[in-house]
């Protein structure tokens, strides 16, 4: 959370300042949008608090503070002035596990007192690290894609980790019909999609670069910024790579030797294996073309 926070700071300008929440922490969550339980005892305090400024008898106290209650509509109406003022933030930052957080691992794990950042409807909505979302069965994807927004956008440098399906399910957060479908509503992913991608069919990847160029953008670490404080400067700015050889002096019969050994012995098979320079072989079927990821 902090790292988005503060590249967002770091995009903007003075006289531009976004206002930005973190919804991280427990402390940051009650903060901006209190539990259901402290609603409750905070308006039942106020009650409490109205009666003894009657200045009833003690008995008429008793009576009075025994048939305190706390509505369902006045609960309500707490929490919408607090989703309001949320709602007022330019930027939200949260993580996974706050999002995905359930029963006694969530401020909120009362019946009827959802995750407030699941009660707002959102402009736009943008996973970072998109890959924790591959699976679309989990708890964790299925509350992201609950989320209401008019647009979403997922980020990642490792789109896929697994395989080609890793996109079906990252597809299923965006909404992109139909491969965003499970194979279970018509197979259409694993009969246009994931079969042709494994059998290497000439027409797979063109299909798939034709997918991803009509719903992906790609930066390079060669962009720059095009406007603003930073303009002209490169988008990521990496410290330059400084390579080092260390040796190490392992015993010849320790365990790290026998295994430094096996591991040189494994590599200098799979090179002796490798075809020369200029060669060109099955693997190499997609070599050249640009996934656009």
């Amino acid at each position: 959370g902090s790292q988005w926070v503060d590249e967002i700071r770091k995009s903007c300008v003075p006289a531009r300042r976004l206002a930005v929440a973190t919804f991280v922490g427990d402390d940051e969550r009650r903060g901006l949008v209190a539990p259901r339980r402290e609603v409750e005892a905070r308006i039942r305090a106020g009650k409490r608090a109205e009666v003894e400024r009657r200045g009833l008898s003690k008995q008429a106290t008793d009576a009075a503070m025994k048939k305190i209650v706390v509505t369902r509509d006045e609960f309500l109406a707490a929490r919408r002035a607090e989703l309001a003022r949320l709602a007022d933030h330019d930027v939200v930052v949260t993580t996974y596990a706050a999002l995905g957080a359930r029963g006694a691992a969530s401020p909120y794990g009362r019946p009827g007192d959802e995750n407030p950042v699941e009660q707002l409807r959102w402009h736009r909505v943008v996973l970072d690290e998109m890959q924790e979302v591959s699976s679309p069965n989990t708890e964790l994807a299925r509350a992201c894609a609950a989320l209401a927004a008019r647009s979403r956008w997922m980020v990642s440098g490792t789109p896929l980790c697994d395989g080609i399906r890793d996109l079906n399910g990252e597809l299923r957060f965006l909404g992109v019909v139909p491969f965003s479908l499970p194979d279970a509503t018509d197979g259409f992913w694993d009969r246009c999609v994931e079969k042709p991608w494994d059998a290497r069919e000439p027409e797979a990847l063109e299909k798939l670069e034709l997918l991803l160029r009509r719903v992906a953008m790609r930066h390079s670490k060669a962009q720059v910024w095009a406007a603003g404080p930073l303009e002209g400067r490169p988008i990521l700015e990496l410290p330059s790579r400084d390579d080092g050889v260390v040796a190490l002096a392992a015993p010849r019969a320790s365990s790290e030797a026998a295994v430094l050994r096996a591991l040189d012995h494994v590599a200098g098979a799979v090179v002796a294996t490798m075809p020369a320079s200029g060669a060109s072989g099955g693997r190499d079927w997609h070599r050249g073309r640009d996934l656009a990821l």
